[in-house]
Order: structure tokens, then C-alpha cells, then sequence
């Protein structure tokens, strides 16, 4: 998931800096490139003419490292402003506060989280997936996928979860991906509690209303995990163009409902304008 810590936000104001400079480097370069000894106001200054002369026969790689430094700087610049990433986080924890305020749970019961569509994923592992080199899994190679961007709270911030994407509305997998391929929102709440005694009409019927596959809920049980009893997912537009889904899931049947949705449009539409600048 993303983060915006004080290293990444210094470093980020370090390289608008240098950005700013390296640009403006070059223009002075040019400029003493540009100079020649018969100038009056370089006649009767020897010393002066020696430190340009020097520059001027090395300039080249003097402007090989301010290309190096620009380009750096605007391809760090291009990772996200941390202060958009912080008023986005801002944002969630204060919809998972209003949105769970009744249920009275653990945080880390109660989640909203950010997932960014990516395409032609490489390195996404999908929960199928047994083989280091084949993390597509069951899935074809280059797939598209939902992949964490950004959660509420401050525990389970360390996530894999994935949902596959892909164009066809048919084979998305998830709640998360059925919001994407719909472009409208999804709620289903009421899930069934996965667990070491759940029978197999129950992971059938949280497999079908979810998109979910079995083998995945088999897994949770293994594992001792507790899917989300309640999931709502409501697709993100930035710059007028789909970008990914907030997803609000609950342990709790009634956790996330129609209301959840409906209410807070406005904090939804928000976060797709911030994201433009992160």
C-alpha cells in the first residue's frame, strides 16, 4: 500500500526543490555557453573568464547531470504528493468512524480501503497461486487486478488481497471487482460466518453472493481467518475516468448496508479529486 511518512515527505520537497533548480541550471548553463572573452564586462576580469572557461569545457557533462537530477525528480514527483495522500487517509478513518459507529467493534473488524485498478499486473499474487514463479495462479499471465492502494486505521495496513479484474464482468471476482465492472455500486451484507464448522451449503451460498471462489474460503477455515460478513464496494472516478473502488467490510451481518453507500457519495467523489494529485 501506498504510505507518507516523514522520509517520503521530505524527499518529496527535496526533489521539488532540485526540480526547480535543475531546470533553471540549465537555462544559466546555456547562458555561459554562450559567453565569450571579448565581452567588455569579461576583458578586465581574468579570474572570472577562468571559472567560465572551466565550466564551458565540461558542460557537457555538467548538463548529462542536471538531466539526471530533473529527471529523477520528475519521475519521484510523479509517485504522488504525500499531503493528498494524507488528507485521503484523513478521509477514511473518518468514514470508517461514521459508517461503523454503531457496531462498537475492534478497528481492524470495521475497514475502508482504497483498491487501485492496475493492468497487465507482473508481480500481483493471486491467492491461487502455489509456485513462486507462476503468481498468476489459475489466472492468466499479465492479468488485471484490484490491488490495495490505501486503508482506514492503523493495523492490517500489510495486505494481499487482489481482485481479479478483468474486462469481461463475467469472470471479475469479488465484490470489489463486481463494483468495477458494473461502474455502480455493490452491497451484500448478511454473509453466512466462515469457520472451522461451516458447512458446505454456507461457503456456497458466501461463494455465490460475493463472486468468491470456494477454494479461497476453504482456505480462511484452514488458516483460522474470518471473511467479512458484510461488503460494500463503490467505484472511484478520477479525472472523469474509472481509477479503482472503496471497499467497506465488516465482520459484523449488518455492518455495511445500502446507507453506508448512499450517504456518503460526497466523501467518495472527494477522494477521487485528491487522487489526482496523489
Amino acid at each position: 500500500m501506498k504510505s507518507f511518512g516523514n522520509g517520503r515527505k521530505n524527499s518529496y520537497m527535496f526533489c521539488e526543490y532540485m526540480y526547480l533548480v535543475g531546470t533553471g541550471s540549465a537555462g544559466i548553463l546555456g547562458w555561459i555557453n554562450g559567453l565569450e572573452n571579448k565581452e567588455r564586462w569579461l576583458a578586465t576580469r581574468p579570474i572570472l573568464w577562468s571559472a567560465i572557461e572551466y565550466i564551458q569545457e565540461r558542460s557537457v557533462y555538467i548538463y548529462i547531470g542536471i538531466a539526471l537530477i530533473v529527471a529523477f525528480s520528475f519521475l519521484y514527483r510523479r509517485l504522488g504528493d504525500p499531503w493528498a495522500l494524507e488528507k485521503i487517509q484523513f478521509i477514511l478513518d473518518e468514514y470508517q468512524g461514521k459508517v461503523f459507529a454503531a457496531n462498537n467493534a475492534p478497528k481492524d473488524h470495521d475497514r475502508v480501503t482504497i483498491f487501485k485498478h492496475e493492468k497487465n499486473c507482473i508481480l500481483a499474487k493471486h491467492w491461487s497461486s502455489t509456485k513462486w514463479y507462476m503468481p498468476w495462479g489459475d489466472k492468466p499471465p499479465l492479468s488485471n487486478y484490484l490491488v490495495p492502494y490505501l486503508r482506514s486505521g492503523h493495523m492490517s495496513k500489510k495486505s494481499s488481497a487482489i481482485f481479479y479484474a478483468p474486462d469481461g464482468s463475467d469472470k471479475a471476482e469479488g465484490v470489489a471487482a463486481m463494483a468495477w465492472a458494473r461502474k455502480q455500486s455493490v452491497v451484500v451484507n448478511d454473509l453466512p460466518a466462515i469457520g472451522s464448522t461451516t458447512s458446505n451449503r454456507d461457503i456456497e451460498k458466501y461463494s455465490k453472493a460475493t463472486k468468491c471462489a470456494k477454494g479461497l474460503l476453504v482456505r480462511y477455515q484452514k488458516e483460522g481467518r474470518q471473511p467479512p460478513r458484510s461488503i460494500a464496494a463503490i467505484p472511484i472516478e478520477r479525472k472523469g475516468e474509472l481509477w479503482g473502488v472503496v471497499v467497506l467490510d465488516s465482520r459484523s451481518p449488518l455492518g455495511v448496508t445500502n446507507h453506508s453507500v448512499e450517504h456518503y457519495t460526497l466523501t467518495v467523489a472527494l477522494i477521487g479529486h485528491l487522487l489526482e494529485k496523489a
